[in-house]
């Protein structure tokens, strides 16, 4: 399918108690190429950090067209992005995280390949604005091969891709039932379970801020593995299964006690970082199967 090019392109960035690192990205935003009509909303999603201050304060980057919408009565990010969208003027809509840097050609790659398709999936790069220790804890695809889901949709990040607004509307927005995570996979597989199209652009590249404590790290994989239990709830209907694998999980766990950080690295091939990236993440699974009564492994 092929569209017009976005008459104007909306920036939509969900904020909770992010000011320490937005300035960061609209200061990458303020120097995009991109030479088209667009604008950039900041939807805070009930910050204590003084986010509100700093949106109407002299130190947001020059030149940016912002505005601020207080999205306290949504539900988490995908209730902060619903409001965003709501007051945003674009055609298009293009998503980004705050504590992210979007590259300077960015929003043109974006906006270029949203003339081939109803919803573009972004590339993410976590070996510039994290240490090379961090960066280890979570591999990533190359930007060239896009977000693949054996035998099904492919799907996108939240922190990076786009989609036109009448598919947000068709689709009813992001689903502010999903609190935990996965709000952004559910809404690229509702779209194109609807018919929608989805292309993916390797030269729209965000630099990917990685949780750089165990602590943090962990909560992120915790959530991200029960975001994977309701959606396969979800989409398990329709034949999705890949994210149910219950004759291969006690190998997952064999693997994972034998490749413990006690044991030395030289044996183990695994940082400490991504062990308990893949613990907290099969821990959210079983516990997110339990809750939902469905089994996810």
């Amino acid at each position: 399918m092929h569209r017009h090019p976005p008459t104007h392109v909306s920036v939509v960035i969900p904020v909770k108690n992010g000011r320490r690192h937005l300035h960061a990205q609209l200061t990458a935003l303020a120097s995009q190429d991109y030479p088209g009509s667009w604008d950039v909303v900041v939807s805070d999603n009930g910050s204590t950090d003084g986010l509100i201050d700093y949106m109407h304060g002299p130190t947001v980057p020059a030149g940016l067209d912002t505005s601020y919408v207080d999205s306290s009565d949504g539900v988490g990010v995908a209730g902060a992005r619903n409001r965003g969208v709501a007051t945003a003027r674009g055609d298009f809509i293009a998503y980004l995280d705050s504590d992210d840097v979007a590259r300077p050609g960015w929003l043109s790659a974006i906006a270029a390949a949203a003339v081939r398709g109803d919803l573009v999936s972004g590339s993410i790069v976590t070996t510039v604005i994290n240490t090379p220790r961090v960066a280890q804890w979570r591999p990533v695809p190359s930007p060239d091969a896009g977000w693949p889901v054996a035998g099904w949709f492919p799907t996108a990040m939240g922190a990076n891709f786009g989609a036109w607004r009448d598919v947000h509307d068709a689709i009813g927005g992001f689903d502010e039932s999903m609190t935990l995570a996965a709000e952004d996979v559910d809404y690229v597989w509702r779209a194109q379970s609807a018919g929608f199209t989805m292309v993916h652009s390797a030269d729209a590249v965000v630099d990917y801020r990685l949780r750089d404590n165990y602590r943090d790290f962990w909560d992120q994989a915790y959530r991200y593995g029960r975001g994977i239990v309701l959606l396969h709830k979800r989409f398990r209907r329709d034949g999705f299964s890949y994210y149910n694998k219950p004759l291969v999980f006690p190998l997952v766990v064999a693997s994972l006690a034998v490749r413990n950080p006690l044991l030395p690295y030289a044996i183990t091939r695994m940082t400490t970082g991504r062990w308990i990236f893949h613990v907290a993440h099969e821990v959210g699974k079983v516990h997110g199967s339990i809750v939902e009564r469905t089994l996810c492994i």
